[in-house]
């Protein structure tokens, strides 16, 4: 990622991959951009909890992943236990995300042990038919009672690669 596009382009954010949250190169970039564009909102992905844990109050949100078992309705993945998730996520000074294998069933798994929202991705675009309903089904969830409690909820991110 080069962090100039996030200046030219006047981004909000910056999410920050594997490969750019480990390069000194980057991380000198990423100092200079807060510094320059200190409401600049960064963000990253962690597959390790203790990842997750150490990386400080550097980002303003997170995603876990993958946190669901691909096929079933109540399983979190091997990655994430559901022990270690209430011991963590509502320590935690940042907004936390659920992703990976999210659908309507598992966001209130998702709201029991603590984040603060989920991510649709592949679960999303792999529904072969009936997407929308999909994700009426999801928003629905994140809207029930339970879910507001913790503030759950869809927010759309516009994503223009033109």
């Amino acid at each position: 990622f080069s962090f100039f596009l996030a200046l030219k382009f006047q981004l909000r954010g910056v999410h920050l991959g594997h490969r750019e949250k480990k390069s000194l190169k980057n991380r000198i970039q990423l100092a200079f951009l807060k510094l320059w564009h200190p409401k600049m909102k960064l963000s990253c992905s962690f597959n390790n909890l203790q990842d997750f844990i150490n990386s400080g109050s550097k980002y303003d949100y997170v995603f876990l992943k993958p946190v669901f078992v691909r096929h079933s309705l109540l399983d979190f993945s091997q990655t994430f236990s559901r022990k270690q998730l209430e011991a963590n996520l509502p320590n935690s000074k940042k907004k936390v995300f659920a992703l990976g294998s999210v659908s309507a069933e598992k966001v209130p798994m998702a709201q029991g042990v603590g984040f603060d929202g989920v991510v649709l991705q592949g679960s999303f675009w792999n529904q072969r038919e009936k997407k929308m309903d999909f994700f009426k089904a999801v928003h629905e969830a994140c809207s029930e009672p339970a879910a507001q409690r913790k503030s759950m909820g869809i927010r759309p991110v516009r994503i223009n690669m033109t």
